[in-house]
């Protein structure tokens, strides 16, 4: 197998992952995917910056309710030690509370890094509401 073709088989197993353990609330093993440096822009919200403040926006997201995500993964491309991902997402929140279940869906654009031992992790996670994701 090629180095292209390994990281590549790498990144889709993050996305793929990156879904199980968001569905599953499992902030650790999100964390594990993130880069010590990572920022998440979700839209409509203040820029998240680092470990710490990663793990607490998801700790606060998962408070709410049981999520479900699903992900259409459209772009998949490597240059170098970087690599983009983008595509359309689905979520539905149903809440703790048993008020009524929520939704929304959009677009998502992820940066990864690779690191000196081959390792990729999320640098930048971006998402946006968009009408032709519904």
């Amino acid at each position: 197998m090629t180095t292209q073709e390994s990281d590549l088989q790498a990144l889709h197993k993050i996305h793929d992952d990156w879904i199980v353990y968001y569905n599953t609330g499992n902030v650790a093993a999100l964390l594990a995917l993130y880069d010590a440096e990572s920022v998440i822009m979700p839209r409509g919200r203040q820029r998240i910056s680092g470990v710490e403040a990663v793990r607490s926006y998801f700790e606060r997201l998962f408070a709410r309710g049981r999520l479900t995500m699903q992900s259409r993964l459209e772009k998949l491309e490597i240059n170098g030690n970087w690599a983009i991902q983008y595509g359309l997402f689905t979520i539905r929140i149903k809440p703790h509370d048993g008020g009524p279940e929520e939704g929304d869906a959009g677009r998502y654009f992820i940066l990864l890094r690779k690191h000196a031992d081959g390792r990729w992790t999320v640098y930048q996670d971006l998402d946006q509401h968009t009408q032709d994701a519904l």
